[in-house]
């Protein structure tokens, strides 16, 4: 688990694909995004922190055609909301669920654990 901040979803992504000798599989769609977010990112409204992170990240990550440059860019922002990116074993996910409504807490599913290094976005 790793708090999502000054290096984006794909640079915390990355050092814990790394540190457990894996490939993290992020889903676009299934992705929560800020309310403005996609529509700055349109706009090409980034904040510098985003061009350093793709610099030093971007040989890690592997985009699908079908994921445009602007939502690429995105996932490289620092600017987030603060939250968590945990690894959970399908199977762990009932009980994840049942903890998060008693309390209410929100979570996302946003993509999968695979065999490989690195980190994979896809489309859908």
């Amino acid at each position: 688990m790793t708090d999502i901040a000054g290096f984006g979803l794909l640079g915390h992504g990355y050092e814990m694909a790394e540190k457990s000798d894996v490939c993290l599989r992020f889903i676009m769609g299934m992705l929560p995004f800020v309310a403005g977010a996609k529509a700055y990112a349109e706009q090409w409204l980034f904040p510098a922190g985003s061009c350093n992170n793709q610099r030093f990240y971007e040989e890690h990550i592997s985009f699908g055609d079908n994921v445009p440059e602007e939502m690429r860019m995105l996932l490289f922002t620092p600017e987030t909301s603060g939250g968590l990116l945990a690894a959970i074993p399908p199977q762990a996910l009932p009980k994840l669920s049942e903890l998060c409504a008693a309390r209410p807490v929100t979570y996302w599913v946003i993509g999968r654990v695979l065999m490989g290094k690195g980190i994979e976005v896809i489309g859908s």
